[in-house]
């Protein structure tokens, strides 16, 4: 504790109180030696109060939600993606909307029977339903009544979340409370039976609404996919090397687990035949078309790199063009 007269404002004179208590520093500046003397004592009081508060903070056990908050900035920290972390803060606001008392309660005391409470109320109510509710209760406050009506129209008709989405938020939980309680058992019994088929077969007419209404080579690439279930990336960098067709099989070099071969149906070798007959005519046409005319500019002749769907300049279609066209938006012309 320290009590000085000093100059502010170059020649103004005034006392100034600092005080100093367990690493907290303050000061005030007093216009007489009195007043300081007084302060010095009311800043010793609030510094030892403020000490006093954070020593019972620090001893109070952390409640589900301050969890949840060290968890998303863990999670930040360990450069997560944000999928990984919008997860945890999407789990903690179903936690909110269907369990608030869960998040005011000590992580020390969560236990088993505070899961099952949680996956109960996961199944029985959904929480989109109430996020609806809740912005509708907003809207008629505010007398917006036909937008209220309209949230409450959708909370009506929103459905329960499946049980790979109460599993999701099940382990993000488990993750937090692992965090914090190292010794702690998360039930394994606490996860419901998920539906592990991931193929579903298009019917014929959701096929001519999917396949048919795209631009070639898309439709071409969308089909030989669905029949080979070949990757992506594998398709765009396929090479006319790769295919033979006499054996109706083609051979990859670099798949994700190494070279692989791939079997040809007949309908996907009458795709990949179309395919190279396309490129083989438009390659004809074009040395007709710089043989009729020496006047025909050299970019207007693509060049041949040897890929079976190559993009305007001759490389593999890139991904993004790819990626427009899947999402049923018109792709822009080669």
């Amino acid at each position: 504790m320290a009590i000085r007269q000093t100059i502010i404002n170059r020649s103004q004179k005034v006392w100034m109180a600092r005080v100093a208590y367990q690493g907290r520093r303050r000061a005030k500046v007093c216009r007489t030696k009195e007043e300081a003397r007084h302060a010095e004592g009311e800043l010793l009081r609030a510094l030892k109060a403020e000490a006093v508060q954070q020593e019972q903070e620090g001893a109070r056990p952390a409640t589900l939600r301050q969890l949840f908050e060290f968890y998303v900035a863990n999670l930040e920290e360990r450069g997560k993606g944000p999928d990984t972390i919008g997860r945890a803060v999407e789990t903690a606001h179903v936690v909110e909307l269907l369990m608030p008392e869960l998040l005011d309660k000590a992580v020390t005391r969560i236990g088993e029977a505070d899961i099952f409470a949680f996956r109960r109320a996961r199944v029985e109510r959904s929480a989109t339903a109430l996020r609806f509710l809740a912005e509708a209760k907003a809207l008629r406050a505010d007398g917006k009544t036909a937008k209220a009506e309209a949230r409450e129209k959708a909370a009506q008709e929103a459905q329960r979340a499946k049980p790979s989405t109460i599993n999701r938020d099940l382990r993000t939980l488990r993750a937090a409370l692992k965090r914090a309680r190292g010794d702690f058992r998360f039930p394994p019994g606490a996860f419901l039976p998920e539906d592990e088929t991931r193929v579903r077969w298009l019917r014929p007419e959701e096929e001519l609404l999917v396949l048919e209404t795209m631009r070639s080579p898309f439709r071409e690439i969308a089909k030989l996919a669905a029949l080979t279930l070949m990757r992506l990336s594998e398709i765009r960098t396929l090479r006319r090397e790769y295919v033979h067709l006499e054996q109706g099989v083609v051979m990859l070099p670099k798949a994700k687990s190494g070279a692989r071969p791939v079997i040809l149906s007949g309908e996907a070798q009458k795709i990949v035949r179309g395919q190279l007959e396309a490129l083989d005519a438009a390659k004809r046409d074009a040395e007709l078309a710089r043989e009729r005319s020496d006047e025909t500019p050299q970019r207007a002749i693509r060049p041949d790199r040897g890929y079976l769907f190559p993009g305007p300049d001759a490389s593999p279609t890139s991904a993004p063009t790819w990626a427009e066209c899947s999402a049923g938006q018109r792709a822009r012309p080669a």
